[in-house]
């Protein structure tokens, strides 16, 4: 069975709109997420401290971060 996109878009926190899908709050937010933890170098730092709480990501978890990506030799 086929699912349009527009369908399984809403099913994941659209709301539609006068016949348009429109991001819930919080699709929206989770959307940027998911971008951020696919990019090559996520900037984990950009992330709010609430999406940073529930990414399970603390200070020290950044801060590894930053020094597994700084160059060696400067």
């Amino acid at each position: 069975m086929h699912t349009s996109r527009k369908t399984a878009f809403t099913a994941i926190g659209g709301l539609t709109h006068r016949g348009k899908t429109v991001l819930a709050r919080g699709a929206s937010k989770c959307r940027d997420l998911v971008r951020l933890s696919f990019q090559q170098e996520a900037d984990l730092d950009r992330l709010s401290e609430r999406l940073q709480r529930d990414a399970g990501l603390d200070a020290q978890n950044l801060e590894m971060s930053r020094i597994s990506r700084a160059p060696l030799i400067r």
